[in-house]
């Protein structure tokens, strides 16, 4: 997560912050919306979730678990997860988002290739 951490500090804009807990990376997708990705410390998960600006409360939220599997090593699972906080970062940074419908329900989407989709951890 360090070497994650040195990367997304060389981003404008992107709010990072460490505690003996966890690693909290903020990413504001003006003008509405601001995205919070959490890290535990020492854990194999990470959460994320987006806040509304101009109102209280978790408009999305998801959260994803790693555990090795077959000849996986802890490492291997560690690092396979720092790759996904960094996508997803990434899209985050580069994507268009909104409120959007699928299913007769509000979810909120990214503009992935052209495309508008529930927005989902990698």
């Amino acid at each position: 997560m360090d070497d994650l951490a040195g990367r997304l500090q060389r981003h404008q804009g992107i709010g990072l912050k460490r505690s003996h807990k966890a690693w909290t990376v903020e990413v504001p997708k003006p003008p509405d919306y601001l995205f919070r990705v959490t890290l535990p410390v020492g854990d194999l998960h990470w959460y994320a979730e987006a806040l509304p600006l101009k109102a209280g409360g978790t408009i999305w939220s998801e959260w994803n678990e790693y555990q090795p599997v077959g000849d996986e090593t802890t490492k291997d699972v560690a690092a396979a997860l720092v790759d996904d906080v960094e996508l997803f970062i990434s899209r985050l940074m580069l994507l268009e988002v909104r409120e959007g419908e699928e299913d007769g329900s509000p979810v909120l989407q990214w503009n992935l290739e052209g495309v508008w989709q529930a927005i989902r951890l990698p």
